[in-house]
């Protein structure tokens, strides 16, 4: 019942009907933690299914504690060398690094992507995943560490240059259109 009521709301969420979502991953979770106890990894399941629904609705001060507990939880069950853990420590570190908080973030991506490659492999979608994740922040932060100098000197030129960008852009479209 538990599986059935968690897999109707991650459709739900799938659609973007969050307020129909919310309800069914709560019960799954209770009904979860009533018939298995508080410790079990299907409980882990349910906090970080609800976490991530948090999380993507921007309710980052509701999702943290859940993320903070599926990943306690996932450690003390199954250990800290366990595909669930780095999934726990992507999840959270994803939430810090959304908001802006890389340091930490960073530590958690690197702790989630060694463990991905140790279990999974380098070229498994999750060890990738993770680490674009891990690049795509640390570019972010380059970005947002630029100082207001440094944009008074790149604005200017990439205006210059974007007409340029657009016209090549275009004959390349127009080249394989009628070239064929």
């Amino acid at each position: 019942m538990a599986s059935s009521l968690n897999n109707l709301a991650s459709l739900y969420e799938s659609q973007g009907r969050y307020t129909e979502a919310e309800p069914l991953y709560l019960q799954a979770l209770d009904l979860r933690k009533r018939l298995l106890g508080d410790n079990h990894p299907h409980v882990a399941d349910s906090l970080s299914n609800l976490a991530g629904l948090y999380d993507f609705q921007g309710r980052y001060t509701e999702a943290e504690p859940l993320y903070l507990q599926a990943l306690d939880l996932r450690k003390r069950l199954l250990g800290d060398n366990h595909p669930d853990v780095a999934l726990s420590l992507s999840n959270l570190a994803g939430l810090y690094d959304f908001q802006g908080r890389y340091t930490e973030a960073e530590p958690l991506y690197l702790q989630a992507l060694d463990l991905r490659k140790r279990l999974l492999g380098e070229n498994h979608p999750d060890t990738k995943n993770c680490r674009n994740n891990l690049q795509i922040m640390r570019l972010q932060q380059k970005f947002t560490s630029l100082t207001w100098l440094r944009w008074i000197i790149v604005i200017p030129i990439v205006i210059l240059w974007m007409p340029f960008y657009l016209l090549w852009m275009l004959t390349r479209w127009l080249v394989r259109r009628f070239i064929r």
